[in-house]
């Protein structure tokens, strides 16, 4: 089952790690990109982990107990490497359903960059 953790600022080398090896390379993902724009919103960013490795992250955002990938940001999305599958991908949000009982999240809005 992967394991989730959240972003803190010490982590910033290996949340960019995990975009430089991802799918899709999004700059607005990284954190110097994002932190430069903090003060638009409340960061919620889990970290997927498999062991000790991150295997993905989720830029988002949290206001009122929702968590979104595009509110206040100017981009969010969820980013891994080309190795990890579409299943493997579906269980980092059914993992989501546990963390999120911890910091009281009532719903999660994920918009895929593709629909916007």
């Amino acid at each position: 089952m992967t394991r989730i953790e959240p972003y803190s600022c010490e982590k910033q080398q290996l949340w960019d790690d995990v975009i430089e090896h991802s799918k899709s390379i999004v700059f607005m993902c990284k954190r110097g990109y994002t932190g430069y724009h903090s003060n638009c919103f409340d960061d919620y960013s889990p970290m997927f982990c498999d062991g000790e490795e991150r295997i993905g992250i989720f830029s988002s955002s949290i206001k009122d107990g929702i968590v979104s990938s595009h509110a206040k940001m100017t981009y969010g999305d969820l980013l891994s490497p080309p190795r990890v599958k579409q299943r493997t991908t579906l269980e980092y949000f059914v993992s989501l359903r546990g963390y999120d009982s911890i910091v009281r999240i009532h719903k999660l809005i994920y918009t895929n960059k593709h629909e916007r």
